[in-house]
């Protein structure tokens, strides 16, 4: 790439925009830069950085648009829910990670019912995603069933809190906080 490299700065805040160049940009707002600082800017996640007045880099601080933050809360949401809970059967020595995803969410509370329809028989087993299987009580359906319940539930609750922290403008942690699966 041949220069010259510009930015677009506030002029208040001396915060970039977004990046330009190369090309010859006059006005208002247009910052020259180096090529490596214009490079470092151009790869940061969004604007951010803080320009000196010459038009080297005096911090650079990733600001994530409010946007960006609701599309990885949006991607994490069903992540979290779908990452599994550990629960230990009557008949095992060990907890056992149980898938939480969509499809393992829905079968639950069927054979939930399975159970309460006095269907169910002691023993029968249950197939985990690796084809092995564990025997299951009719009570370790019901209690898999509402810590799967509950775990989903305290998930969607976190993204909850987190959304309306966004509205409040705030810089909500989109990676913490998330409930435990154990």
């Amino acid at each position: 790439m041949n220069g010259p490299y510009y930015v677009i700065v506030d002029t208040d805040s001396r915060m970039t925009a977004t990046c330009c160049g190369p090309l010859n940009a006059t006005g208002k707002g247009y910052i020259p830069v180096s090529e490596k600082d214009y490079q470092t800017l151009c790869r940061q996640p969004g604007p951010g950085a803080k320009i000196n007045p010459d038009g080297t880099i005096a911090s650079l601080d990733v600001i994530i648009p409010l946007s960006a933050k609701r599309d990885l809360l949006a991607r994490t949401t069903p992540e979290k829910m779908a990452s599994g809970v550990y629960f230990q059967p009557s008949r095992s020595t060990a907890p056992i990670l149980f898938p939480t995803d969509s499809a393992s969410y829905t079968n639950t509370p069927q054979q939930s019912l399975v159970v309460k329809l006095d269907e169910w028989e002691d023993g029968t087993p249950w197939t985990l995603p690796d084809g092995s299987t564990v025997p299951m009580t009719g009570q370790d359906v019901t209690a898999l069933c509402k810590k799967i319940t509950a775990y989903r539930k305290a998930c969607q609750a976190h993204a909850a809190d987190i959304s309306r922290q966004l509205d409040k403008g705030g810089d909500a942690d989109i990676t913490a906080g998330w409930p435990d699966n154990h």
